[in-house]
C-alpha cells in the first residue's frame, strides 16, 4: 500500500486499497479483502493522509464459545513533515520524510491498526448470557435446570454471625 505522492499536484486526492488480508502481517481472525479509503492533503511541506478501513473477522465469543462473524472498521490519520533533518518522534501519526522520498507505505501503519482494533474481551452481543458454570448450557439457547444457589463455604462463619446478631 504504497502512494508515490510526487506524481500528485498540491490538493486533495483519493484512493482506494482493496488488499487480500492473507497479504498483510495482521490477526489470522481476519479474512478476505481488506478495503481501504484514503484522502491525501499534500500541500508543498506536508502530507496528511486519512484512512478507513474495513474487513472481516471470524471470531469465537469469550462468554458462550460460539463462532460468529464481524465487520470491523476503523480510521487513522498521518501527517507527514518534509525536511531534510532526520527529527524522531515519539507521536503516533506524525512522520518526517526527506524531500528525496516520493513514495508513503501504509502497510505497517493498517497492520498495526488492525491488530489493535480487536477488543481484549470478544462478545458476540450485548445481551450474551454465556455458559451456565455447573453444566456448560448455552444460556442464549435455553435456560439449564440446574440449582444456581451454589453456596460457597468461605461464607459460612460470616452467616452464623449474621444468625447469632439477628
Amino acid at each position: 500500500m504504497k502512494i508515490k505522492f510526487t506524481n500528485y499536484d498540491d490538493g486533495i486526492h483519493h484512493f482506494e486499497f482493496l488488499e487480500n488480508v492473507n497479504d498483510l502481517n495482521i490477526d489470522e481472525r481476519y479474512y478476505g479483502k481488506l478495503k481501504i479509503d484514503c484522502k491525501m492533503d499534500k500541500s508543498q511541506h506536508q502530507i496528511v493522509i486519512d484512512c478507513d478501513l474495513n474487513l472481516n473477522a471470524k471470531l469465537t465469543c469469550d462468554r458462550c464459545v460460539s463462532d460468529f462473524e464481524r465487520t470491523y472498521s476503523n480510521h487513522f490519520q498521518n501527517i507527514y513533515f518534509t525536511t531534510f533533518e532526520n527529527d524522531n518522534t515519539d507521536e503516533t501519526g506524525i512522520y518526517y520524510i526527506s524531500p528525496n522520498e516520493d513514495k508513503i507505505n501504509l502497510s505497517n501503519d493498517v497492520a498495526d491498526i488492525l491488530n489493535l482494533s480487536l477488543p481484549m474481551k470478544i462478545i458476540c452481543s450485548d445481551e450474551c448470557k454465556g455458559l451456565c458454570t455447573s453444566c456448560g448450557q448455552s444460556l442464549n439457547d435455553s435456560e439449564c435446570n440446574c440449582n444456581k444457589s451454589i453456596e460457597n463455604p468461605v461464607w459460612e462463619q460470616l452467616k452464623k454471625l449474621k444468625e447469632n446478631h439477628n
